[in-house]
């Protein structure tokens, strides 16, 4: 985004170019002017493609954005959460992203929970014993 725009939202689009695409999204998290996207080939020489959004707000509003990061221990599958931290704030966005140690991780779940003002992530992988650290991230917006 610009420098006068604040992020506030954002998203992740895989296009598969074929009916046997091996890719599975692994990264889906807001940064700080940017939505940033990752993923992993689990196939080999897929030719898909990896689209990124981020949406964003003028800075010239009386809004700030709140972002809380938590990143959860190694695991074979599970779960991550990041919780708002600022009682003033509320939840507008978040993301996942799983980093694996072994194996071909994905993400299954990236979603909010509003009532718990949280943003929540599960990963698995097809491997029994594969370990990966999920990190989730939440957005929230506040007067400033």
């Amino acid at each position: 985004l610009p420098a006068e725009y604040l992020l506030v939202g954002g998203g992740c689009r895989l296009i598969q170019t074929s009916t046997s695409s091996g890719h599975v999204l692994t990264t889906m998290r807001p940064g700080t002017r940017s939505y940033e996207c990752g993923a992993t080939d689990t196939q080999g020489g897929s030719t898909d493609r990896l689209e990124a959004y981020a949406i964003g707000v003028p800075d010239i509003l009386p809004y700030g954005v709140v972002r809380n990061t938590r990143v959860d221990q190694a695991t074979d599958h599970g779960h991550a959460s990041a919780r708002l931290n600022v009682d003033s704030s509320v939840l507008i966005g978040g993301g996942c992203a799983v980093q694996a140690e072994e194996g071909s991780h994905l993400l299954w779940a990236s979603f909010p929970r509003v009532d718990e003002r949280r943003w929540v992530c599960a990963h698995r992988d097809r491997a029994p014993d594969a370990r990966a650290t999920p990190s989730a991230y939440v957005l929230g917006l506040r007067t400033k």
